[in-house]
């Protein structure tokens, strides 16, 4: 994708971001952690009628304002707080992608595979239990880390679990 198009990376909200969007044709922009930054009223002058950050994005992704051909692609970490104007786009929103939590047997696989120490899957699957959101990739960087640098002992109370 990167060899085709000009990949934008939009990180945070500013004043101008609409205009910038609705200028540009052919680019992939990513708008990373998206229930987020587009959360709340738009703070301007010219905004006396409460427009929200959401409302003005949604005319750039419906074409209205003459921007064609651009794939957005949105990440949210909290599905359930993205608006239902954004879900129901069928033009613009055309794919969901709704990561979920890797099962118990999954990571006592991937343990038995690459952990060294065995002893430390029960513990390990006791914390994942009460975890929001286990991905291969928190698995495979804790078993990484207890494989490089922990003693049995004392590596499960150094990682930071939500």
């Amino acid at each position: 994708m990167k060899d085709k198009y000009p990949i934008i990376i939009i990180s945070e909200y500013y004043q101008e971001l609409t205009n910038f969007l609705n200028s540009i044709s052919g680019c992939a922009i990513l708008i990373d952690e998206f229930e987020k930054i587009m959360s709340g009223e738009v703070d301007s002058e010219n905004n006396s009628g409460g427009q929200t950050k959401l409302e003005q994005l949604l005319f750039v992704f419906d074409g209205n304002e003459g921007n064609k051909g651009n794939l957005f692609l949105l990440s949210a970490n909290e599905a359930d707080r993205l608006n239902y104007n954004i879900l129901s786009r069928p033009g613009p929103i055309r794919y969901h992608f709704r990561f979920t939590s890797e099962k118990p047997n999954v990571i006592t696989d991937y343990c038995n595979d690459n952990l060294d120490r065995k002893e430390l899957i029960p513990k390990l699957l006791e914390i994942f239990k009460d975890t929001r959101y286990v991905s291969m990739d928190m698995i495979a960087a804790i078993v990484k880390e207890l494989n490089d640098f922990f003693t049995p002992k004392d590596g499960i109370e150094y990682f930071n679990f939500e």
